[in-house]
């Protein structure tokens, strides 16, 4: 992402959510907007139900909004894209995959060439485990990690 010279990066403009079900229509966000400029640390924050995670969804690409819009960089943003990073509420690790494994997943995904990935991956483990990622899966792996 680029910085604007105060131009916003990541701007949402009337954004609604609805889920529909056969119970009933659910409105889970209404005109919501905000702007995010280079450099900005935001906090979305609110009690439990309120719309934070479809919000965090519909700014991450990973959810398309049943009104508004929202924009990365000046252009609209209706898939996830490489900019944007999303960390789920809930650990999302696959169990059967070691850490180092569960590291390299988006790597993978993305294309990164296989020795590329494997450095990076294991950089990122030594981060936060010691002293070796490569065979500890999430059950054995500390609980703060």
């Amino acid at each position: 992402m680029r910085n604007h010279n105060g131009e916003p990066v990541l701007e949402a403009r009337g954004l609604g959510q609805v889920y529909r079900s056969g119970q009933g229509d659910l409105a889970a966000l209404e005109d919501v907007s905000l702007q995010v400029r280079g450099g900005e640390f935001v906090a979305i924050v609110g009690p439990s139900g309120c719309g934070k995670s479809t919000l965090l969804r519909i700014l991450g690409g990973l959810l398309v909004p049943t009104a508004g819009a929202v924009y990365l960089d000046g252009r609209p943003l209706t898939s996830p894209q490489r900019q944007v990073a999303y960390v789920f509420q809930n650990v999302n690790l696959l169990p059967w995959r070691t850490v180092l494994r569960n590291v390299l997943l988006p790597l993978e995904v993305g294309g990164t060439a296989r020795a590329e990935a494997v450095s990076r991956a294991e950089n990122v483990c030594l981060l936060y485990t010691s002293p070796s990622p490569r065979d500890r899966t999430r059950s054995r792996m500390p609980s703060s990690a």
